[in-house]
């Protein structure tokens, strides 16, 4: 008897005592490893910030809205195999999971806004500080995206950061007033609501 006719009898044999399955189960997966971009975000209800200018004697709770496009990366496909996807028998992409994503990146934004605003940021400054964000988020998201899933965000931008119109006219209030605590802009101030009265005047 051929080797070849003996291993398919013994490959047979083993059928029998796996239930009539074969006794080895291989699967090949492939994971897009590349950066995974156009995620976008938004505030769904505004994020509290906090504005501390000792130049105004101001230190006020506002709140902010923001949206944007963050990229993330797949670090460790084992992990992420293991916790997401494991289960999955066709294509997993990024659709499944971006919604839960987004809410957990919003959840996460709020606590690194708060290190952003006690470096003592303005809301609109904020935009110009991305990479800080990004890192801050990493490390918000450490526990929950990285050791859980294996996934790290890769970057991040921000579209826009906007004040309610309250909260933007509290802080202009407070910049007028300390301009005029200021003499000489107090009287630059008086001169000039001066000579627009004259030309009210003299229109009348």
């Amino acid at each position: 008897m051929g080797t070849g006719v003996k291993n398919t009898f013994n490959n047979v044999g083993e059928r029998y005592g796996y239930g009539g399955n074969a006794p080895m189960d291989q699967r090949i997966y492939y994971f897009n490893v590349k950066e995974i971009v156009d995620n976008r975000f938004g505030t769904a209800t505004p994020i509290p910030f906090r504005i501390v200018d000792k130049s105004l004697n101001l230190d006020i709770d506002v709140t902010i809205r923001c949206n944007g496009v963050y990229s993330f990366k797949i670090k460790d496909p084992i992990v992420f195999y293991t916790n997401v996807c494991g289960n999955v028998d066709n294509i997993y992409n990024k659709e499944t999971i971006k919604n839960q994503m987004r809410n957990e990146l919003m959840s996460a934004m709020q606590s690194a806004f708060g290190k952003l605003s006690n470096q003592g940021l303005r809301p609109n400054e904020i935009v110009n500080h991305c990479k800080e964000l990004e890192e801050l988020l990493n490390v918000e998201l450490s526990n929950m995206w990285y050791k859980k899933r294996g996934v790290k965000i890769s970057s991040i931008s921000l579209s826009s950061v906007s004040l309610t119109e309250q909260d933007q006219n509290i802080i202009k209030e407070a910049q007028r007033n300390a301009m005029l605590k200021d003499t000489t802009m107090a009287a630059a101030t008086l001169v000039g609501a001066q000579a627009e009265a004259l030309k009210e005047a003299a229109k009348n």
